[in-house]
């Protein structure tokens, strides 16, 4: 068992400036959880504070069940991979590996044996004589990585391990740590303000803004449900469009209204929004990208809306399309050579079904 509780959890500063504020969070035996959010937002405080490395203000940490609150770093038997590597550069890879191993006055068979059989998981085996100085930043990540596992900890903490690796050798050690992570079959807590890694990693995100919890969910969920206009806005690239709207009532049916568009809502949407008494109300609608088309063939006017082309951007496989709607940003992403030509006034169609709607005054999802 390597479960990790945050109960409460607090994090003050000259007794007025609040980095963490009432965390609460149990992470399960086995999970990769991701904390995300703005540079920031409290997730590298949070992971510290679970390290050992940063004193809670108030609340309680356990780990495995116990409270460790007042329990040192290394007893805690956690393992750390730091953003900067942290690799003593007058030692080899071998030792550098060992290191924590030799602290713990591990048999140097056994440490050995150890060392070798992670340098052989990370591809690392052919580097053990090197020292740091004569490292690429992928084979130090890797190095810092295998440092940690040779312990064979109870959870691990990564604090942005990729962010200074180049795009491509992000890609590549991103795809690496999950197979770790499936291979060790142990607690993965993972810090990052890259929202990609957030749902290509995690089976769990944590989406942070100042020092507050603001959804926990799976990626899918997260995307496809964002509790409020700041998970909206913050997952998903090219970001949500967020549109200030009014929900109006015509014949009985329920619409969106902005500019001098106006969008059909499904039943079940409608229902939801009049026994919530939002009739006539201002609300924030938003849409993906992805889910405006470019064409249909019933062209729909129930979900039409004109909006002018100002940038198109072609990507190959795709091109994401600039618009604007009245004062409006509107970005659209089709998977296909758009039709589009710039400067013309365009008809794009809204997958209504897809269509979230958020309180506007508390940001809140209402559907």
């Amino acid at each position: 068992m390597s479960n990790v509780e945050l109960k409460n959890v607090y994090k003050t500063y000259d007794s007025d400036i609040v980095a963490v504020n009432d965390f609460n969070l149990k992470i399960e035996d086995k999970e990769f959880i991701v904390f995300v959010g703005p540079s920031g937002c409290g997730k590298s405080t949070t992971l510290r504070m679970i390290a050992g490395l940063e004193e809670i203000s108030k609340g309680e940490i356990y780990i495995d069940e116990d409270l460790v609150n007042d329990v040192p770093s290394k007893e805690r038997d956690i393992a750390m991979v730091f953003q900067n590597y942290a690799l003593y550069p007058h030692m080899s890879v071998y030792e550098n590996m060992a290191f924590g191993l030799k602290l713990r006055k591990t048999d140097k068979k056994e440490t050995d044996r150890k060392v070798k059989e992670v340098a052989k998981i990370l591809d690392i085996q052919h580097l053990l004589k090197r020292k740091p100085k004569a490292l690429s930043g992928g084979q130090k990540q890797r190095v810092a990585i295998g440092r940690a596992i040779v312990r064979n900890p109870k959870v691990f903490l990564m604090d942005e391990p990729l962010s200074n690796l180049d795009a491509k050798l992000r890609v590549q050690m991103r795809t690496e740590i999950i197979k770790l992570f499936r291979k060790l079959e142990t607690t993965f807590i993972y810090v990052t303000h890259d929202q990609v890694e957030a749902m290509t990693m995690g089976t769990r995100i944590v989406v942070m803004d100042n020092g507050i919890i603001k959804q926990v969910d799976t990626p899918e969920k997260i995307y496809d449900s964002p509790a409020n206009i700041f998970v909206a806005s913050f997952i998903g690239s090219p970001q949500m469009n967020l549109l200030d709207a009014t929900i109006e009532s015509i014949d009985d049916e329920l619409y969106v209204a902005f500019d001098e568009n106006k969008i059909k809502l499904p039943k079940e949407k409608a229902k939801i929004l009049k026994d919530n008494s939002y009739i006539g109300k201002e609300v924030t609608i938003g849409i993906r990208p992805e889910h405006i088309n470019e064409d249909r063939k019933l062209k729909d006017k129930d979900c039409m809306i004109k909006s002018k082309v100002e940038v198109i951007e072609h990507l190959g496989a795709e091109s994401y399309i600039y618009t604007v709607c009245g004062k409006k940003s509107i970005n659209v992403r089709v998977l296909e050579t758009t039709k589009c030509k710039i400067g013309q006034i365009a008809h794009f169609y809204i997958e209504v079904k897809k269509l979230h709607i958020f309180d506007k005054e508390t940001g809140n999802r209402i559907v």
